[in-house]
């Protein structure tokens, strides 16, 4: 006797389709559900508003993977690092796992930069590339940290090169060892239902040879993590940038591009000056926007700044810089204000209506760690850098 089949059953329609989904599924934690109700993107901020402003989205973004590369002495670690304390500063309960695969982070430029170091792990260097990422994707699933941060992805060595002759030949192991781990952490970020960390990887570049024509250089470690990445930003150190103070080099200026950006609109570019002794100037970066953006004017002798409906009077365009210096719920206000206005525009587009008075004189603008014209008169710009 021949044997029936069990006929296959079809759904039809859309809301049918989503009812049998959710019990079929229910178990897994994964739902259907419309556009609408799907919750936005929560960003970190850190620090720099044209940094935050360009990506799309406010900040570095929880629950994705972002890869910062570059080349050696750029501010790979130290743009990462710098977001960490500002976050930290700005908010409560913010929590970082750190594997230091490169063994080069002191604990003592930590405390330098501002971070607070009970909040702070760091996974020292010695395990395989293979155990790092089973660490990464544990450290996900724990819902415990807020960053995770990978430094250096190059660094990792998988498990057979490590434990094999050093002229052996190992093709391509670094790069399947990528391929299955990232792929693995993007899976488990998908899975959660709150907002995961934010893993960032900082990487390093190489040059490809026998290129005659493009782009010689590229990023180690395959390519999974230029398609799984969300963000990608290339840094770079600006030429003849470099600050001293009485004749050791105490900053440089970064210059930082948005290569890939699923989140808002690509290929952002700006730049920031980053203090070795003090990390992120945010202050000098909130006056330089509302700067650009004629969020003050002078009327008579006194300075007006209009933020959204609230104005506030100040003597001197100093005593808006002093306000953010020392009032920390002034500071994040206005930086949150900023953010939402203008993110994800260039500088210049969706500028404030110019306003009737005079413009503020560059000479009235104060002068800040690092510039020419600053209260420490020692500072000056090498330009033989």
């Amino acid at each position: 006797m021949a044997k029936e089949h069990k006929k296959k059953v079809i759904i039809k329609g859309r809301q049918a389709f989503r009812d049998a989904f959710q019990a079929k599924y229910k178990t897994e934690g994964v739902v259907v559900q419309t556009a609408s109700q799907k919750k936005g993107i929560q960003s970190i901020p850190t620090g720099i508003l044209s940094f935050d402003a360009a990506t799309g989205c406010g900040g570095f973004p929880r629950g994705r993977v972002v890869e910062i590369f570059g080349p050696e002495s750029s501010g790979k670690s130290l743009l990462s690092l710098c977001a960490v304390a500002y976050a930290q500063k700005m908010g409560e309960g913010v929590t970082v796992l750190y594997f230091d695969v490169e063994g080069g982070t002191p604990t003592e430029w930590l405390i330098t930069l501002g971070i607070n170091l009970d909040d702070f792990d760091i996974v020292e260097a010695g395990l395989t590339a293979e155990q790092n990422y089973d660490a990464m994707v544990a450290a996900i699933e724990s819902g415990a940290y807020t960053y995770i941060i990978v430094d250096s992805l190059a660094a990792m060595v998988p498990r057979a090169e490590l434990e094999g002759e050093i002229d052996a030949n190992y093709m391509a192991t670094a790069a399947r060892a990528s391929s299955k781990g990232i792929r693995k952490i993007v899976a488990t970020l998908g899975a959660l239902k709150d907002d995961g960390p934010c893993c960032i990887f900082i990487n390093q570049v190489r040059i490809k040879p026998g290129v005659m024509f493009g782009n010689p250089e590229d990023t180690p470690g395959g390519k999974a993590l230029k398609f799984y990445a969300a963000q990608r930003y290339r840094v770079n150190p600006k030429s003849q940038s470099q600050v001293t103070a009485n004749g050791d080099v105490i900053g440089h200026t970064i210059e930082i591009k948005n290569k890939k950006n699923k989140l808002g609109p690509p290929l952002r570019e700006g730049e920031f000056f980053i203090n070795y002794t003090q990390g992120l100037d945010t202050v000098k970066s909130i006056m330089t926007m509302i700067k650009s953006r004629k969020m003050y004017i002078k009327k008579g002798q006194k300075y007006i700044l209009t933020i959204e409906d609230e104005v506030m009077e100040f003597d001197t365009v100093s005593g808006i810089r002093d306000e953010l210096l020392t009032n920390d719920n002034f500071q994040t206000k206005i930086y949150n204000i900023l953010i939402s206005k203008y993110i994800g525009t260039f500088d210049g587009e969706d500028a404030m209506s110019e306003p009737e008075d005079d413009s503020i004189p560059d000479d009235e603008f104060p002068k800040f760690s690092g510039e020419e014209g600053a209260d420490d008169d020692n500072v000056s710009e090498d330009e033989n850098s």
